[in-house]
């Protein structure tokens, strides 16, 4: 069963499907156990990352183990629930962070130029207050430098490439697939010396995912499922020592992580995501509310400016 079961890897790799049939075959005549029809279950639905990862777990386990590795055993046990954990949770950041981006993008298009247009005006109110009382001073500065501030903020949300449109199947197929490659090539998942080129190819995964890029997301999906360049398999010369390193390594970074998902889900942006029940809605009452408030602030500019003038 074992010579088999590392012929199917090897065919897995090369994603030869026909003598994958073949083999399961044999196995299926071999073995009868639950285990291999699960096996074979997860290859009639070509989910080839889940099976791969399935077969590498028998062989581990069924390797034979002396009392001395026991321990080490337990630690890889460890990190292999972290590793899933912390993919998770980089799911979900990933996730909160894209509905943000998309809400800013949003807001900067429907509502941004009336902000703009509020302080500016609000600057300018503070200008000509100014010449009246000079302790306007300091609100004439904090005002324009709010409205720089925000031009600037502009310029960049316009700089954001805009998402692609895609569809519920589209959606759903691209969230799956870039589930199964963050596990692939997340840096804190893979082996130390696949680190760093991990860390390269997971920004970009995370990039073309964020714009909704599913061409690219597939491809980076592609070339981590069919080459496995970060195999995720231990060598038997893993010291101890290394193995707690990364453990506590994993251990460390899901708090950060996890930290980090707090501080989102606290921030003002986010508490006013989770109460948008529509955002068509939402975006058309707060124009007409930017549009009564610059009105005001409109009719007290021109009243100034009528003052001054008068003054002169």
């Amino acid at each position: 069963m074992h010579r088999r079961l590392r012929t199917i890897l090897h065919l897995l790799e090369q994603r030869k499907l026909t003598e994958l049939q073949l083999e399961f075959d044999a196995i299926l005549l071999e073995d009868h156990s639950e285990e291999v029809k699960y096996l074979y279950h997860l290859f009639r639905q070509k989910l080839f990352t889940e099976l791969t990862h399935e077969i590498q777990d028998v062989l581990q386990k069924t390797q034979h183990i002396v009392p001395s590795d026991i321990n080490i055993q337990g630690i890889k046990t460890q990190i292999r629930i972290l590793e899933t954990q912390l993919s998770v949770v980089q799911y979900k950041k990933t996730e909160i962070l894209k509905e943000i981006d998309r809400f800013r993008i949003r807001h900067n298009s429907d509502l941004g130029w009336l902000i703009g247009k509020i302080l500016k005006i609000q600057m300018e109110i503070f200008y000509l207050l100014q010449d009246v009382d000079s302790s306007y001073q300091a609100n004439y500065q904090e005002a324009k430098k709010d409205y720089t501030a925000y031009q600037h903020q502009r310029r960049s949300l316009e700089k954001i490439q805009p998402l692609q449109i895609l569809d519920e199947k589209q959606r759903e197929s691209m969230k799956k697939m870039y589930r199964e490659a963050s596990k692939l090539c997340h840096p804190d998942i893979v082996n130390d010396d696949f680190r760093e080129e991990a860390r390269k190819v997971f920004i970009e995964l995370n990039r073309a995912y964020m714009i909704n890029d599913i061409q690219k997301v597939e491809e980076i999906h592609k070339l981590l499922t069919r080459s496995r360049m970060f195999s995720r398999l231990r060598t038997p010369s893993e010291e101890r020592e290394l193995l707690e390193a990364r453990l506590a390594r994993l251990q460390a970074d899901l708090k950060i992580l996890q930290s980090e998902i707090r501080e989102l889900e606290e921030s003002q942006v986010y508490h006013t995501l989770m109460n948008i029940r529509d955002w068509d809605e939402y975006f058309e009452q707060t124009k007409m509310k930017l549009n009564a408030e610059y009105q005001f602030l409109k009719t007290e500019h021109e009243q100034l400016r009528k003052v001054r003038t008068e003054k002169k």
